[in-house]
């Protein structure tokens, strides 16, 4: 399992959400920083740690004391009930 947890040196950088997408496909990431266009969606922010699986990400983050704003994930979800969505997941983190 990849798991991505970035360094306090690559923190600054903000990446759009396409180029989050891009970087990271089908994975959870985690964001601070994060700048929402007017239709609300996440247009860019900083990525903490990306991987594959949402309760792995959040633990390490947890582990390493690294904030977190929300967990998005990067790629296409299809729900019971059979519609899908493309990375419109968000998670918001509470406090």
């Amino acid at each position: 399992m990849i798991l991505f947890c970035v360094s306090m040196q690559s923190m600054a950088r903000k990446l759009t959400w396409q180029e989050m997408k891009k970087k990271y496909p089908n994975q959870w990431v985690s964001l601070i920083n994060i700048e929402r266009g007017k239709d609300g969606m996440v247009k860019s922010g900083v990525v903490m740690a990306a991987g594959p699986d949402l309760k792995i990400v959040t633990q390490k983050l947890k582990k390493d004391n690294l904030p977190s704003e929300m967990f998005k994930y990067t790629g296409h979800i299809k729900y019971f009930w059979g519609f899908a969505k493309w990375g419109i997941t968000d998670v918001p983190i509470d406090g």
